[in-house]
């Protein structure tokens, strides 16, 4: 899951250094180098799904579950998949099975990987195993195991245990002395792969114990995270020392699956996503019985894994307890109980389950039969498609050429592999050549997923007049707070005009103050310089919306006054509601009604360009006025092409090569 930039109309204006002195004195517009038309300017990368692409879609079986998919008319009850189904459609060639009750996950709790393995018992009820050493009577409420001899790598290793009547969490560097209530309980020594050094509590593999009484686990920082199970000190192969969280598989998977799907999603659709988590719990079971990874762990609590986060965490030894289980994905592992995917012809081997949060359109195949996705298109799916706007000169660096005139999109040809999932891109420089995959673009620049079409922005219009643009925090997100522009907008527009200024900070107004620190977009206009031809406006969130139409009409005298020839102003998103009323309803009445006394004025129509269902993507959940990444890219698109109209030309889309998907 990718984090979304959330910003806030009423907050943002605290967070930024911005004052009205910046527009004290006169402001002129950057110049641009002159550039031939047709020359490219940006690139755009169109991409589907969030990860590998490979087996089960989380998304996708959440659309399946809840039948958010295809045509809404129909009752989502009537297209809802159970858990059964969602699983033989992504992981095709396999069958449900059961395992022996009796299994057991052995973690790698990577947070801790070098340090010493301290632990802690809200319940002053810690108990020790040595291996190798005596036989340990009594409890404690601390233990930490410190390694004090090593003979190498594959070899063996010793640990001593301290033991305390008190709960805390030592540092590595903190002397375990009696003074400071620690005694010595007495050592351990195995060979690597092994457990050196083994934690225990009464009742610790119990499904029932609360997650105050099971071990906690100290961090580097004095938090804790308390795991079900058993907590042992090891070593690998390499001599690393390792914390390892040894539990029954039932119980590990209550650490895994609200961490790798929401648990919410159980009380969706009427309890019809129940389904998704309980195909979820099955792939988790499966593929961590599958995994081998380490010598002295089966597998890891990372994402290089699978998300495994244990049962509670305090911020300190004694603070307050945070549970990380949840009752709709328990009742998922319940209900699922010991079942795992296996192939007819090896009944008891779990299978490699692979998951990942979306594939898109289709998933990747690979090791399961490739097949269409219609349930991760599901309104609810920020990565079903998603786009980005990068910089042209950036990545032409990257790939050691001067600039990039054309792009090539080659589509894989390997068996059993969907091909817009094994994409090939070949950038051009005039004659000169450099071809990459799509990983490495994914990689380059942080991207959702490998599966891409990459397209080049040409410089189709050239206008020898000056530009500029004026915007409150959506404007701000696209076009960086700096006059000569950073972010997308800037990006597509390179040399379009002979100059273009940007003028974008959050929490400004059209006309007014809100708050002080920031020049309202009247300050802007009177603060311009030079021979400014035509504007781009973006405001209006931050105002009253009854009186918007009187602080149109003086920001539009201020431009006109400046030479001004068009001026375009974008309406506002009209999704976010107050009582089934639209909220930026009135304003946007209010400036269609200032063009019947503009003729200067033209309305782009970002309402309009940005309704339906699959546009839900572009906008901050739960906020419906600022942008997603995504969201940000399709708005700068957007606004390109406004801009081209505006200085009087046709816009033409980005082209491609052969378009993947």
């Amino acid at each position: 899951m990718t984090s979304i930039r959330r910003t806030s109309l009423a907050t943002l204006g605290g967070l930024l250094i911005a004052t009205s002195a910046l527009l004290s004195s006169p402001v002129s517009p950057a110049r641009a180098m002159p550039t031939d038309s047709g020359a490219g300017v940006a690139i755009v990368i169109e991409g589907q799904g969030y990860g590998h692409g490979r087996g089960m879609s989380q998304y996708g079986a959440y659309g399946w579950a809840t039948g958010s998919y295809g045509d809404l008319t129909i009752p989502a009850e009537q297209k809802a998949k159970d858990w059964t189904w969602i699983l033989d459609h992504y992981y095709g060639g396999t069958q449900n099975a059961v395992t022996a009750a009796n299994k057991r996950m052995t973690v790698r709790l990577s947070a801790n990987d070098g340090l010493q393995t301290a632990v802690i018992s809200s319940d002053s009820k810690a108990g020790v195993v040595l291996t190798g050493g005596p036989d340990v009577s009594g409890t404690y409420a601390s233990l930490v195991a410190r390694e004090i001899s090593a003979n190498g790598v594959r070899s063996t290793y010793t640990y001593r245990v301290y033991g305390s009547s008190n709960i805390t969490c030592p540092s590595a560097s903190d002397p375990l002395s009696a003074a400071s209530g620690w005694t010595v309980v007495g050592e351990g020594t195995a060979t690597y792969g092994k457990p050196i050094v083994t934690f225990s509590v009464p009742n610790g593999d119990v499904s029932t114990t609360a997650p105050a009484s099971l071990l906690g686990v100290c961090g580097s920082t004095g938090t804790v995270v308390h795991y079900r199970g058993k907590i042992y000190a090891a070593n690998g192969s390499e001599g690393e020392n390792r914390t390892v969280n040894d539990v029954p598989l039932e119980q590990y998977l209550r650490g895994v699956v609200p961490r790798e799907s929401p648990a919410s999603w159980g009380d969706t659709a009427g309890g019809l996503g129940i389904n998704a988590l309980r195909a979820q719990a099955v792939a988790a079971r499966s593929y961590s019985l599958a995994q081998g990874r380490y010598t002295y762990a089966k597998t890891c609590d990372t994402q290089s894994c699978q998300v495994y986060d244990g049962a509670a965490a305090r911020n300190t030894a004694k603070g307050t307890l945070a549970i990380r289980e949840d009752s709709r994905t328990d009742r998922a592992i319940v209900d699922t109980a010991l079942t795992i995917r296996v192939r007819p012809d090896k009944p008891t081997v779990p299978v490699v389950t692979e998951f990942s949060s979306s594939n898109g359109a289709r998933n990747a195949g690979v090791y399961f039969p490739a097949v269409d996705d219609p349930g991760d298109s599901a309104d609810g799916n920020p990565y079903a498609k998603w786009t980005r706007v990068v910089s042209l000169s950036n990545l032409a660096t990257r790939l050691g050429l001067s600039t990039i005139t054309k792009v090539e999109m080659i589509l894989g040809t390997q068996a059993n592999v969907t091909p817009a999932w094994d994409v090939s891109i070949k950038f051009y420089n005039g004659e000169q050549s450099v071809t990459k995959t799509g990983a490495w673009l994914a990689d380059a620049y942080t991207l959702n997923s490998k599966s891409v079409n990459v397209r080049l922005v040409t410089s189709d219009f050239v206008s020898a007049d000056d530009f500029v643009f004026i915007g409150d925090s959506v404007g701000e997100s696209i076009a960086g707070q700096n006059v000569l522009g950073t972010g997308e907008l800037p990006e597509l527009l390179t040399n379009m005009f002979n100059s273009t200024s940007y003028f974008a900070l959050s929490n400004r107004c059209t006309v007014g103050v809100c708050p002080s620190s920031v020049a309202d977009g009247l300050s802007v206009a009177n603060a311009l310089t030079g021979s400014p031809d035509f504007a781009l406006v973006e405001l209006g969130y931050n105002d009253n919306q009854f009186t918007l139409g009187a602080e149109i009409d003086q920001v539009m005298t201020s431009l006109v006054a400046k030479g001004i020839r068009s001026v375009g102003w974008v309406t506002m998103s009209e999704r976010r509601t107050t009582n089934g009323i639209a909220n930026y309803a009135a304003g946007n009445a209010a400036l269609r009604a200032a063009k019947k006394r503009w003729p200067q004025l033209r309305i782009f129509d970002w309402d309009a360009a940005s309704i339906g269902g699959p546009r839900n993507r572009w906008f901050a959940k739960d906020d419906n006025v600022h942008l997603t990444t995504s969201g940000q890219a399709e708005f700068a698109i957007w606004l390109r092409d406004r801009a081209i109209e505006l200085a009087g030309g046709t816009p033409s889309a980005p082209q491609w090569v052969a378009k993947v998907g």
